[in-house]
């Protein structure tokens, strides 16, 4: 049963291994990492922005790296500190990585999540921290597995796990300590989202935007981790808390942020707590099909109802009249979620700073990534209007089958959305469906082709583009009527 156990646990570490980048190796476990000090965390004015947590802290990751996240980099190998500290009080006035352990991100979410299943407090967990890590250490993923037990005869008992009662049969053999180990390994082993960070989320390393791109040029989402204010303060139960310095990078926050999906630890005048931005596993950025960007340069923001033309912004103080005036220009409701993408060159201060300027602003989505860079595609699907066609399904009567039908009318869609784009130069909120009926002739002509809705010019204009189509000859030498629809969206 023990031999069985040990398995487990080599398995799981083994299973964080096949999320590893093929393109180069990136910095190697646990990494170089600055040496445990006193880090401070970012300040905020706002006691607002805190949220109301009075129970103990959970296990703290600390994070002191200046560093921009490298391509390659594997999030999970990052280098950290784990901490505890038995109240937010004594965080505030000690020390908290006097005596922390480095790890790697991996390791601290699987020690945190094993003591969250236990039900352990995070400072009985940080009694067996050096274990743990020795156990998670990248040497161990080399090891051999050990020997399996020889046969012995069936003596009644039940092994299969099932109801942890062999666990509770071998305590007395192993030591409470061990069986306490033993349990928490089973029960990640039966629950995916606690198996590290290669479980619920894949492997949780940034990639690059165009695994994501849309066909149609539609921008892409680029937050890596969405969060929801909490009006009154309260969290959801989270097994990590995040401490970084006030000069860590702000992308590699924000990625550590959406592997741990940890409470965010920040200051105001004197009194530490989470800031009340509660970051789930279940909440998926990706697939939000309407968004509101904050992209912070250097020196000021551009606030983007994405597409669309950005409006420039120089100050923290006029973003919520930039966001509402965003919101207004694309008729987005007020649950519209705000993305704050950073600069390779900011910090976990403006971070924060911007994170409570939003929540100040009335935002109560927010979403957090790097910002694109300069002349990629996916800056160049930004800063303005994208307008798109979607070809509906066609309906026919006659002897043309719909697919070679829909291949015609696809290749046309270039002309059909110039159609579409040029009234929008004078009707910017131009938008819905064109419907198009058109007379395929036994030699695949088109005889007469009519269209309405949208606009009476950009009808006309499409109306025309499929007048001049060629199809297929029909079978049996019949005609063929279609009525085909046109989504237009600016």
């Amino acid at each position: 049963m023990r031999a069985r156990l040990v398995m487990v646990a080599m398995l799981l570490v083994a299973g964080c291994k096949g999320g590893q980048d093929k393109d180069g190796p990136g910095p190697k476990s646990p990494g170089p990492a600055a040496a445990p000090g006193h880090p401070g965390v970012p300040k905020v004015e706002l006691a607002s922005a805190l949220a109301a947590d009075d129970s103990k802290p959970p296990l703290l990751v600390v994070i002191d790296d200046p560093r921009p996240p490298g391509a390659n980099e594997k999030i999970v190998e990052m280098a950290v500190h784990v901490a505890v500290a038995r109240s937010w009080g004594e965080l505030a006035k000690q020390d908290p990585t006097k005596g922390a352990k480095p790890a790697t991100v991996d390791q601290a979410y699987k020690i945190a999540r094993e003591a969250q299943l236990l039900g352990q407090p995070p400072e009985d967990a940080w009694k067996h921290v050096d274990e743990q890590l020795a156990d998670l250490a990248p040497a161990s993923r080399d090891d051999p597995p050990p020997p399996e037990e020889e046969d012995r005869p069936d003596d009644g008992a039940d092994e299969s796990g099932g109801t942890g009662t062999a666990m509770a049969l071998d305590e007395g053999k192993m030591g409470k300590k061990d069986a306490e180990r033993a349990e928490g390994q089973y029960k990640m082993q039966k629950n995916p989202v606690a198996q590290g960070l290669g479980g619920e989320r894949g492997p949780l390393m940034r990639m690059p935007p165009s695994r994501f791109a849309h066909d149609d040029g539609e921008p892409t989402r680029l937050a890596d981790v969405a969060g929801e204010v909490k009006l009154d303060g309260k969290l959801s139960p989270h097994p990590i808390a995040i401490l970084a310095t006030p000069r860590t990078n702000a992308q590699r926050l924000a990625l550590a942020i959406a592997a741990l999906t940890g409470a965010l630890v920040v200051e105001h005048a004197g009194v530490v707590r989470p800031l009340r931005l509660d970051f789930t596993p279940g909440r998926d950025s990706a697939l939000v099909s309407s968004w509101i960007e904050v992209r912070a340069a250097k020196q000021g923001f551009a606030v983007e109802p994405v597409p669309d033309t950005p409006i420039e912004v120089s100050d923290a103080k006029q973003l919520a009249a930039a966001i509402d005036k965003a919101r207004v220009a694309r008729n987005l409701p007020p649950n519209t979620p705000v993305d704050l993408l950073v600069e390779p060159d900011a910090d976990a201060q403006r971070l924060v700073d911007l994170l409570v300027a939003l929540d100040a602003a009335g935002v109560r989505l927010i979403g957090i990534g790097a910002a694109p860079a300069a002349g990629s595609d996916e800056a160049k699907r930004r800063g303005h209007r994208n307008p798109t066609i979607a070809i509906g399904q066609p309906a026919a009567q006659g002897d043309l089958d719909k697919s070679e039908i829909r291949k015609v009318v696809k290749a046309a869609s270039p002309k059909v959305l110039a159609c579409y784009t040029a009234a929008l130069a004078k009707q910017p909120a131009l938008a819905g469906t064109v419907q198009t009926q058109f007379l395929i002739t036994p030699k695949g002509k088109v005889a007469r082709a009519d269209a309405s809705g949208v606009d009476a010019a950009v009808a006309k204009c499409v109306a025309g583009v499929i007048k001049t189509l060629q199809f297929p000859k029909p079978k049996g030498g019949g005609s063929v009527q279609v009525n085909y629809p046109f989504i237009m969206r600016p």
